[in-house]
């Protein structure tokens, strides 16, 4: 009896350890993401923070979209980009031919159709889509030549035409309009008659999409691309897994968008960066991106985790809301400015992994920035010389400037988690005590950040702006149509930039639109809706046990489906 329980109770002892040493499963191939913030959602029509327009990515597909190796246009459903023709009246024609292959998660095949009805979701009244009728106001009309060939006409012949007409996500209609409303509606008309925001129809169409764009669950998210939803914890994480027969796979190698090689994506959010760094260290996630400099070096040296930089293709910004009583007056964003301790940014801030960019263009950008403009730089005398002659003074002992019984009391803010920019707040922050003005910092999570920019609650914001190899177009940070409201988190509106902005972007010839986008570079310095700032190194960290972790210049510089 005494043998029967000592071998049943070794046995026990034997399964309970095997138990508890047993590996995690290593034949999924998954990639885990550090995030710092939940997705709004992962519908491309409302999506605007970075990780809703990433992760859609893997989900849905455009026609066309920017080669991370290359950086050159490549097509996606799209054969190649559309062949270009200019008419005598300068409107721009362009045609496309969608891949044979190209098939919805139904295994439907993409037609041309398909094609109309995605671009009238992102124009339709009432949506919630993120670029709207202004994005594509540029498109004057759809021609559907045959199931796999249309062409879309241009109002002007624009030199990002042909990139633009072709970055938006191809949606199926039987999942988002089933009744086939959009059908019945013209382009131009959806565009154009503005009783349609009274229609009944739209409206019950748009409160269906809109719907659909807050959810969470898998039903909801129907596309062509390599991956699927599988689970998304608010507040927690995505996950993603790879189709099973994906239409791209014989592609593969093709440009980036055709290499799928990781079974499941999981974009963990850790907002705190300290436990995401413990919890890279521990092997709970495998991938991090967009580190700060101080981490970035902490992180160097560690046994089990490889670190890569490289410098973006954007800048660094110091925005004002001009629509504030205060901040409407150009001489106090210039005093302002120049408080701005760049050295010390560079050095503490970013551990020297910055430039100074004073420009609102990527560095690599060599033939457009006006390297002329001259700008003055930390200087706090004159700053103070500034405010004193726009009446600015302590008139009631206290050390606050105020004017007409209103102290000089200003708010920073910054998206929570980004040391960076809370940094860069508390510098300035201490640069401006000393000259009287008080400057709180404070911070808000990402999709609140976002929200209180575009509804003018905000003084002064930092900011990023990355963009892709292709000639830049100033429209959406500086144009006035693009003020309260869209992405001109300035508000800064000006009449004699609009114009400018309207000629760089229809003009063809290279050399006198060089001339333009420098005449506009002076434009923005003088009036200083914005101070640029530096551009910075992106810096990554990562898993070693990751096998193919290939770095590129475009953000977010990694393209998640290709890392195993």
């Amino acid at each position: 009896m005494k043998n029967y329980y000592t071998s049943f109770l070794f046995l026990f002892l034997l399964t309970l350890l095997s138990c508890q040493q047993t590996p995690p499963d290593q034949s999924t191939k998954r990639v885990i993401i550090r995030e710092r913030s939940d997705a709004s959602t992962l519908n491309p029509i409302g999506a605007g923070d970075q990780l809703s327009v990433y992760a859609g990515q893997q989900i849905y597909q455009s026609l066309l979209s920017i080669d991370y190796k290359t950086e050159k246009i490549v097509g996606i459903i799209a054969e190649s980009a559309p062949d270009i023709e200019l008419r005598a009246d300068q409107k721009m024609i362009l045609t496309y031919t969608i891949r044979p292959e190209a098939r919805f998660d139904n295994g439907r095949s993409i037609s041309s159709h398909d094609i109309l009805f995605s671009l009238k979701l992102n124009i339709c009244p009432l949506i919630n889509n993120m670029g709207g009728v202004f994005y594509y106001e540029f498109i004057e009309d759809f021609i559907i030549k045959n199931e796999r060939q249309f062409q879309i006409i241009c109002k002007n012949a624009v030199v990002l035409n042909q990139f633009r007409s072709g970055d938006f996500a191809i949606m199926p209609p039987e999942t988002y309009d089933s009744t086939g409303l959009l059908s019945s509606f013209s382009l131009k008309r959806l565009k154009q008659d503005k009783q349609l925001q009274e229609n009944d129809s739209i409206i019950l169409l748009s409160e269906s999409v809109n719907n659909s764009i807050n959810q969470s669950t898998p039903k909801y998210f129907v596309g062509s691309g390599a991956y699927q939803l599988k689970k998304w914890q608010k507040a927690e994480r995505i996950i993603l897994e790879r189709k099973k027969n994906w239409w791209g796979k014989k592609l593969e190698g093709e440009n980036s968008f055709f290499n799928a090689f990781a079974d499941e994506i999981q974009f963990e959010i850790i907002n705190d960066p300290v436990t995401a760094i413990n919890a890279l260290k521990a092997k709970q996630i495998d991938f991090m991106y967009s580190l700060n400099a101080k981490d970035y070096l902490k992180l160097k040296d560690h046994e089990s985790i490889e670190t890569k930089s490289i410098q973006q293709h954007g800048y660094q910004y110091l925005g004002f809301n001009c629509n504030d009583p205060i901040l409407s007056d150009k001489n106090v964003r210039k005093a302002i400015e120049a408080c701005i301790p760049y050295d010390k940014i560079i050095e503490i801030v970013f551990k020297n992994e910055a430039i100074i960019n004073r420009l609102p263009l990527a560095l690599s950008m060599k033939s457009l920035r006006n390297t002329s403009i001259h700008f003055e730089g930390y200087n706090l005398e004159m700053a103070k010389k500034i405010l004193t002659e726009s009446g600015w003074k302590d008139t009631d002992g206290d050390n606050i400037l105020d004017k007409q019984n209103t102290a000089l009391q200003l708010s920073y803010y910054y998206n929570s988690g980004n040391e960076d920019r809370k940094s860069i707040g508390l510098l300035l922050q201490n640069e401006l005590k000393k000259l009287g003005v008080i400057l709180e910092v404070k911070s808000l999570e990402w999709t609140s950040y976002l929200k209180a920019l575009r509804n003018n609650e905000i003084q002064i914001f930092m900011n990023g702006s990355i963009s892709v190899p292709l000639p830049p177009d100033f429209s959406s940070t500086f144009h006035s149509k693009f003020a309260n409201g869209g992405r001109n988190y300035a508000n800064y509106q000006n009449p004699h930039l609009d114009t400018l902005i309207d000629s760089i972007n229809i003009e063809l010839n290279e050399v006198k639109r060089i001339e333009l986008i420098k005449e506009a570079q002076v434009l923005i310095a003088e009036e200083t809706p914005y101070v640029f700032l530096v551009t910075t190194n992106t810096r990554m960290a990562y898993s070693n046990r990751l096998q193919n972790v290939p770095i590129y210049s475009i953000r977010p510089n990694f393209w998640a489906p290709e890392i195993y």
